[in-house]
């Protein structure tokens, strides 16, 4: 028997719609097993990459952090290393005159005349500058005149004295002589052989003589004070006419010392005063080369010390030096020692103002403390190491001295029997709790 069939199922076009409807779905199939796939593949892909990027992850993480609960960071240490050095200091200088003198005068005045230029080489004692001496002259005659009138005065005053000198003498005489005369008269008169008159004429003569005698004696002491006045007089002409003789010696200024005259700072018909700096003059024939030394190198650094200079370029040539002077104390603010090592540079090579280099050189061997520099943290002046107290690090300040071969020197701050932290740096803090590896 048959099995019912729908009627459109017997109609063509029915049959032939369903055909399409099928591939229609056989279609959408593929494309979605496609989209489907593609989706697959891209979550795939990036399933592998987290991965790798989480296994990268948990490498740096296993490098830093040994144990997540506690939080350490995972470090390594080495003690501090030692090694026999001889001592050589090696510093930045710059090159001063080992002498200067100011170029300035001693008196105010108008600049007339400039006989020098920077750059020329004087001698001690060289005229460098003329100013206005017109009134100086004027001065000068005027005082001559006046010391001529005052010496006059006191020749004169000394030739009265001489006068009055010679006139006391006689007047002594004569009231030596009219004393006895009275004396006499008066015994004569008082044995009745003399007349009343005649007394009285003695007496009178006595009295005449003792006058003249006593003016002559105030006549001299006037003379003798007009004599000292006239001499005071003099005297302070002259030393008027000294100082304004001395002013017209200062009216040229002379160079104070050999050299090379530097920092010209003047013009003609200038004014200048008293003490203004109008250049200066400066030894170059030595240099000084100044350091400033470390507290801690100063025991190495001995005044007679030899030392090596370099200039600051490309330059191979070396000078030879010697350590001149240390001074006692240290810059308040710096903590450094100023040295001066001078330097002969009689070809005039070197020049006021340069940068060198300079090496210091001794025979003294010494035990240093060295670190590999890359264990070192901050800048010049201000460096420091990590090291660990009780599972902590702590930033240890410390002097550092020559730095060579990827080790650096440490002057201070550490200690022979001491280590140091020598990996993670860049992530370690003070006071990070760590674990040593």
């Amino acid at each position: 028997m048959e099995k019912d069939t729908p009627p459109e199922s017997k109609n063509p076009v029915y049959i032939f719609e369903l055909h399409k409807e099928g591939e229609r779905k056989m279609k959408l199939t593929k494309r979605n097993i496609l989209v489907y796939s593609s989706i697959v593949i891209i979550l795939i892909a990036g399933v592998v990459v987290l991965n790798s990027k989480d296994s990268k992850a948990g490498i740096k993480k296993e490098n830093v952090v040994t144990d997540a609960s506690e939080n350490k960071i995972a470090v390594k240490t080495q003690p501090v290393k030692t090694m026999q050095k001889t001592t050589s200091l090696a510093y930045k200088a710059t090159l001063e005159p080992s002498e200067e003198g100011i170029i300035s005068s001693k008196l105010s005045g108008k600049v007339v005349e400039i006989l020098f230029k920077n750059g020329k080489t004087v001698s001690k004692g060289d005229p460098l500058v003329k100013i206005d001496d017109k009134d100086i002259k004027n001065s000068i005659a005027s005082a001559n005149a006046q010391l001529a009138v005052a010496e006059s005065q006191l020749k004169s005053s000394q030739n009265q004295l001489l006068y009055a000198q010679a006139g006391l003498q006689k007047l002594e005489i004569n009231f030596g002589n009219t004393q006895l005369n009275y004396d006499r008269t008066k015994a004569l008169f008082d044995a009745g052989g003399a007349t009343k008159v005649a007394l009285e004429n003695a007496e009178s003569a006595l009295k005449t003589a003792k006058s003249d005698l006593e003016s002559t004696k105030v006549s001299i002491e006037s003379s003798r004070l007009a004599i000292e006045t006239t001499k005071a007089n003099v005297n302070s002409v002259k030393v008027n006419l000294s100082i304004l003789n001395d002013s017209l010696s200062n009216t040229i200024i002379r160079a104070p010392m050999r050299g090379v005259i530097d920092e010209k700072s003047i013009s003609i018909g200038q004014f200048i005063s008293a003490g203004m700096v109008l250049a200066k003059v400066k030894n170059v024939s030595n240099l000084n080369a100044v350091i400033q030394i470390e507290q801690g190198n100063l025991k190495y650094v001995k005044e007679g010390m030899k030392a090596k200079i370099k200039l600051d370029d490309i330059s191979a040539q070396t000078y030879e030096g010697t350590v001149k002077n240390i001074n006692i104390s240290a810059d308040s603010a710096a903590r450094v020692f100023s040295c001066k090592v001078q330097v002969d540079n009689e070809n005039g090579s070197l020049h006021p103002g340069m940068f060198a280099e300079v090496e210091l050189i001794s025979d003294q061997v010494h035990e240093a403390l060295v670190v590999p520099i890359q264990t070192l943290s901050g800048s010049e002046g201000n460096y420091s190491v990590f090291i660990v107290q009780n599972g902590i690090a702590h930033k240890r300040s410390v002097s550092v001295g020559e730095i060579s071969n990827d080790t650096a020197e440490i002057l201070s701050g550490l200690d022979k029997d001491e280590s140091i932290i020598i990996t993670n740096l860049n992530i370690l803090q003070d006071g990070d709790a760590v674990s040593i590896s």
